[in-house]
């Protein structure tokens, strides 16, 4: 590892480390000492990259779960699918461990998803480049070590990746899912470009049927791309695709 990325990943473990002003578990029913509870169940569907549905033993319904600390592309992003055909590759219909962290928005169980073999999904959509370490509010207090050895491992692996140039860090500019959610909620005009493309797309453009990144129209032109001739987005609005 050179020591531009050893920089790298210690200033996004100090970040992490440092930044524990939010209670991990206030208002919710998982108390600190059950940081990582396990309990078991069958994955009954995959929404996308990082959330399931899982029927827990001992209940009727299935319960959505969110993968803890990492974030996979959304579906309409470029490289969506393959994150939630991964996921769904390795949990679909199989037994796993979920060792719950933190109850979240929406009512969804954050935890890392544990298979039959002991291999970590949440550690395995990271090194193969399908998600990133995040780390939201939600994730900033480090209660335990535990918790603290998992960022670390989740840093390192994304690191890794970035630097073995797997699945999305092929591209120049990665776009994370809370980058493209957060530009789908403004008003501004949002267009959307492809991993190779050297155009810029209005939503529905044909070109866009394997998915796409939201960037803005001045993100768009710094970059060099060009409106596309197709669909001709500089005449219209650009909304979510």
């Amino acid at each position: 590892m050179c020591l531009k990325q050893y920089m790298h990943l210690c200033y996004t473990l100090m970040f992490c480390l440092l930044a524990g002003a939010v209670p991990l578990f206030a208002a919710t029913e998982i108390q600190p000492e059950d940081v990582f509870l396990p309990v078991e169940g069958t994955v009954v569907f995959v929404g996308d990259g990082d959330t399931l549905t899982v029927r827990l033993d001992g209940h009727e319904k299935g319960s959505i779960i969110r993968l803890y600390g990492v974030d996979a592309p959304e579906l309409k992003q470029l490289w969506g699918r393959e994150a939630r055909d991964f996921t769904a590759k390795m949990v679909q219909d199989q037994r796993v461990v979920l060792e719950i962290a933190e109850k979240g928005k929406y009512n969804r169980l954050i935890a890392l998803v544990v298979l039959e073999d002991g291999r970590c999904l949440n550690e395995e959509l990271v090194k193969a480049g399908l998600a990133w370490f995040h780390h939201p509010p939600v994730f900033l207090t480090l209660p335990d070590d535990k918790q603290k050895d998992q960022l670390h491992i989740f840093a390192k692996q994304m690191l890794e990746a970035k630097t073995e140039k797997k699945g999305l860090w092929r591209g120049k500019f990665p776009l994370p899912p809370w980058t493209h959610r957060r530009r789908k909620s403004h008003g501004r005009t949002t267009v959307f470009a492809t991993l190779r493309g050297a155009c810029y797309h209005a939503k529905g453009c044909p070109v866009l049927k394997n998915g796409a990144d939201a960037l803005s129209l001045k993100v768009a032109k710094a970059r060099g791309l060009r409106p596309c001739q197709m669909c001709k987005p500089d005449a219209k609005k650009g909304t979510a695709p």
